[in-house]
């Protein structure tokens, strides 16, 4: 039993701060205590409060409408006896419709006690079944407006979805559109290098086999130099004047031969530099993620010129000796 602010206000018949100490939870938790075995609901129908303290009330608390009082009363039984309004007898038969069935202390039912009011009497009278059946449907149509709202709520927010979805693809769909050409731009590039590439990459062999065939070259004109200067040593006084002048002859174009082979092995390594670098180019283009920047960029047109030129200029050296 504990008697607090809410009892006070009830007591007192100060409706409105019992209805403010309704709105707050400690005035809710006031709605579950008993003093002398009678809840805030029922002493409220026992001063006929007003129709919205009452609905507070049973907000607050809706069990105590089907809990019996100190006299075994039920909430109804009181209002019933007291003469409240329509509003208050129809609001506590649908929060318990089975009080219209049960006795009070006295052993007499809701309907027993005479009413001022058709709508109260009419009410009372009308079987508990009934009254049942209209919560439950009433519960019901009020489920039913809860998801139909939810399903409302839900289906503006697939429409907004739907429309972020379709403004993404069109978006994607453009930047599609604008990327294809500099896609295709950038393959016909990657097919333009390895097509150079793989000319350089010829090149470089033909000028090794043509080093090769060089060096063999120089090595054989070595070995007959030593040969004739070895017989010219041999020989006679008369024969050695002619030899001796072939064999200057031989020297200097050998000396000739072998400046011109260093410079084409200093090209050679020219164009071996030039290659390693023109295959980091290749190397870092592949890297890059950006499309438009691979097209836009110049980087590794210059070196494709500049090896093509020398190793063009090496393969008109090559030429130019003749041994």
């Amino acid at each position: 039993m504990m008697y607090d602010a809410l009892h006070k206000n009830i007591i007192h018949l100060e409706w409105d701060l019992a209805e403010s100490a309704l709105a707050t939870d400690a005035g809710r938790e006031m709605a579950k205590d008993a003093l002398k075995g009678d809840y805030p609901l029922h002493m409220a129908c026992e001063r006929r409060a007003p129709p919205s303290s009452i609905t507070a009330l049973l907000d607050a608390h809706p069990g105590a409408a089907a809990v019996p009082g100190r006299t075994a009363s039920l909430p109804l039984h009181i209002a019933a006896e007291r003469n409240c309004p329509p509003s208050v007898i129809v609001t506590l038969v649908r929060s318990y419709p089975e009080a219209l069935d049960r006795e009070d202390g006295s052993g007499r039912l809701p309907l027993d006690f005479p009413q001022r009011n058709d709508i109260c009497r009419e009410a009372l009278n009308r079987p508990s079944a009934c009254w049942i059946e209209d919560v439950e449907k009433e519960d019901y149509l009020r489920r039913v407006a809860r998801k139909r709202t939810l399903l409302r709520q839900k289906m503006v927010q697939l429409r907004c979805a739907v429309a972020i979805s379709a403004e993404r693809r069109d978006r994607t769909r453009r930047a599609i559109e604008e990327l294809e050409p500099a896609l295709e731009a950038h393959e016909a590039y990657g097919r333009r290098h390895a097509a150079e590439e793989g000319r350089l990459r010829d090149v470089e062999e033909r000028v090794r086999g043509r080093m090769r065939d060089l060096s063999s070259r120089i090595d054989a004109l070595g070995s007959a130099l030593g040969k004739s200067s070895a017989e010219a040593d041999d020989g006679g006084s008369g024969g050695r004047g002619g030899r001796s002048a072939s064999a200057a002859t031989k020297c200097s174009y050998m000396t000739e031969s072998q400046m011109e082979c260093e410079k084409l092995v200093g090209k050679m390594a020219k164009i071996k530099g030039d290659v390693r670098g023109l295959r980091d180019v290749v190397s870092s283009l592949d890297q890059i993620n950006s499309a438009p920047s691979i097209v836009g960029t110049k980087v590794g047109k210059a070196p494709i010129s500049v090896v093509t030129k020398e190793s063009s200029l090496a393969e008109d050296h090559i030429w130019k000796i003749d041994i």
